[in-house]
């Protein structure tokens, strides 16, 4: 494993947390519960976009990145994606337009400005994210560091702003999409310059055609989107149903319960996809027989999941008395649901551990029966909720049942597709961490204070590096994997 590398990347991970802390901070200090429930809102069709129409398109680049970059046509592959997240965007922003007229605001001007504020979001925060992911993959990491702190950093910092001049849900969300834009263009100067200067037009291999016409693509793609579609259903079609039937106020401290593990996940999860993911791609590089396939998905299918599951244990502990050091004391009452946010993040990042396979051979279809049962579940428990008149408690319950039942079925399926070798051993232990994070968490559920939030949240930071470092130092499959070079 190379050291700067690593610690370049870990450097990276500390400022975006920073900004990750600084974000939720802000947030539920200036606004109420209520405006956070619109936030969250018009979230979902940011998700819709990004999961169903854009992560496709992005997950093919990804997978094609090194090819093309060795062609000398990368270049032109980012223009012809920027050209169709701006068609993806502009209809997403339509449709949020036209439903916070309907629903929110009769103001035909305020909801033309949240349909393109939503335009916005989609489109610059994805290209800013794209190009930093591109710098990481080619191993232009302190580039990448500075261009993914500042598409995480600028929004935030605009966001504040627009809410210091108007307490709202519009303002916050409007601040977020010029500070994407100012991100966006900064990164996307900095990196063309870095990335495509070195290669002159006269070495660029001329595409043969564009991506959305290749029938490969269309493959991958649509197992892919009913993937992601049964997905954003599972993660969010929820809130349209419960905004109709529990208060705003209510809503919003619900939400702040699944986000507050979803935000601490990130900060890992990014290092991962940063550092990780890129030698997992240039591994498959080229690489056609299953039995290569196999090799290499299973040494980071098995590095990942005892990871994963260790840190759910610390999650279990640490989320809470995050909760309570920095969100505003109005949403302090979500400490009691906290613990299904950290299980449902348990259960997505199995799936993401085993769903890598689908990545290597270009097809999600084997896993669209799993991820239907996960979203009819989640809507199901939805629909208790106005049926039967259930308590956020159960319906919490109900969304940890419906994940916990579609990651068994895709570890399931997964093992059909491929011949997954996985120590058995590590996973063992990982299991034990989150058994016992289990174990403490009624404990750390309840607030003790400002400075014992703030030890538990050092020490469990502490252990997750130190795990995490310890781990991936010893797992002989991803230490051959990481010693290939990026470029």
């Amino acid at each position: 494993m190379n050291k700067v590398e690593a610690m370049t990347v870990a450097f990276g991970r500390f400022l975006n947390t920073a900004v990750a802390l600084g974000g939720f901070a802000a947030m539920t200090h200036f606004l109420p519960p209520s405006e956070y429930a619109l936030v969250a809102l018009l979230n979902v069709f940011v998700a819709f976009a990004g999961l169903l129409l854009i992560n496709p398109s992005g997950q093919w680049l990804q997978r094609h990145l090194h090819e093309w970059h060795n062609t000398a046509e990368l270049a032109e592959r980012l223009r012809e994606n920027l050209i169709y997240w701006a068609s993806v965007a502009s209809l997403v922003g339509a449709a949020a337009a036209v439903w916070y007229g309907a629903l929110i605001s009769h103001d035909l001007i305020l909801s033309l400005s949240v349909g393109g504020a939503v335009v916005a979001v989609i489109l610059f925060s994805t290209g800013a994210q794209t190009y930093s992911a591109v710098a990481n993959a080619l191993g232009h990491r302190m580039a990448a560091v500075a261009c993914g702190t500042a598409a995480a950093g600028l929004p935030l910092l605009f966001a504040v702003l627009a809410v210091a001049w108007r307490v709202d849900g519009v303002s916050w969300f409007g601040g977020q999409a010029v500070g994407a834009a100012v991100a966006f263009w900064s990164v996307r100067g900095a990196l063309n310059r870095l990335l495509f200067s070195t290669r002159s037009s006269a070495e660029a291999t001329p595409p043969s055609q564009p991506f959305f016409k290749d029938r490969h693509y269309w493959h991958f793609a649509l197992s892919l989107t009913a993937v992601t579609g049964a997905m954003w259903l599972e993660g969010n079609g929820y809130r349209f149903v419960l905004e109709r039937y529990w208060s705003a106020e209510t809503l919003g401290v619900f939400l702040v319960s699944l986000s507050v593990p979803a935000q601490m996940t990130s900060v890992m999860e990014s290092f991962i996809f940063q550092y990780v993911y890129p030698y997992f791609f240039r591994n498959l590089n080229g690489v056609e027989r299953a039995g290569q396939k196999a090799e290499v998905s299973s040494a980071l299918t098995g590095t990942l999941l005892p990871l994963y599951w260790a840190w759910g244990g610390l999650l279990l502990v640490m989320a809470p008395q995050f909760l309570f050091l920095l969100a505003g004391p109005a949403y302090h009452a979500a400490a009691q649901w906290v613990v299904f946010g950290c299980l449902l993040e348990v259960a997505r990042l199995t799936v993401n551990a085993f769903t890598v396979i689908a990545l290597a051979n270009k097809d999600y279809k084997p896993f669209m029966g799993p991820f239907t049962v996960g979203a009819v579940g989640s809507l199901l428990s939805a629909v208790a909720v106005q049926a039967l008149d259930l308590t956020p408690w159960m319906f919490g319950l109900g969304l940890v049942a419906a994940a916990g039942i579609k990651a068994a079925l895709v570890a399931w399926r997964a093992n059909q597709q491929m011949a997954l070798r996985l120590p058995v051993r590590r996973r063992m232990l990982g299991l034990l961490v989150l058994l016992a994070g289990a174990a403490a968490q009624t404990w750390t559920a309840e607030n003790h204070g400002p400075w014992l939030a703030f030890a538990v949240l050092l020490l469990g930071g502490t252990a997750a590096v130190a795990l995490g470092y310890l781990h991936l130092r010893t797992v002989p499959a991803f230490v051959r994997m990481v010693s290939v070079r990026l470029s």
